[in-house]
């Protein structure tokens, strides 16, 4: 008998823990998905219409800060170009769009965001218009190198004839060696 006793205390000690354990659980309660999914959608709209009105002063006065773009090598400025005012009357035509797009995509407004969108504009402007600002690039160091060679061709010092001739060389290949530099300076 008391082997039956033994199992039958330690039934109920198992039973009173387990009861304990089981009074200690909550359970989560039953979620129904169709509220969840409306509940999470509307503080979704909340956020992007909370975004939207914050956005939309920031990227209205976004041609204003459009000035120009610089190409750097470093430290070194390649070149400049000024933006022109066609591109930000365009900038300033998808305002909606650009507002709606931040706003769907959460992305939060600060300093960084505002400099990211500013850069991300003057990168769009570099690529749509590289064709035009390589060109003008190209023009400008030709006619700076073509100046040089003019200064060396009538330089009135008497010791200049072997100089002259080099620099008369030069002066036929000034072109391609604009197009040398170029690449050069961009890394290519």
């Amino acid at each position: 008998m008391p082997a039956k006793q033994n199992a039958i205390r330690k039934g109920a000690k198992t039973l009173k823990e387990f009861s304990e354990i089981k009074n200690s659980v909550t359970l989560p309660e039953a979620v129904n998905p169709n509220e969840l999914a409306t509940k999470k959608s509307e503080e979704l709209r909340q956020l992007q219409d909370g975004l939207k009105q914050g956005w939309k002063p920031i990227v209205e006065a976004l041609p204003s800060l459009l000035d120009k773009v610089q190409v750097t090598n470093g430290d070194k400025v390649l070149f400049e170009y000024a933006i022109d005012d066609a591109f930000k009357a365009d900038i300033a035509k998808r305002v909606n769009d650009t507002v709606e797009f931040l706003a769907k995509n959460g992305t939060e407004i600060n300093d960084n965001a505002k400099a990211a969108l500013v850069n991300e504009v003057k990168q769009a402007y570099l690529h749509q218009n590289i064709g035009s600002i390589m060109e003008r690039y190209a023009q400008d160091k030709i006619a700076a190198m073509d100046e040089a060679t003019f200064r060396e061709l009538h330089n009135s010092s008497p010791a200049n004839t072997a100089e002259a001739k080099a620099a008369k060389s030069r002066m036929d290949t000034s072109k391609e060696a604009a197009e040398n530099e170029l690449l050069k300076q961009l890394g290519k």
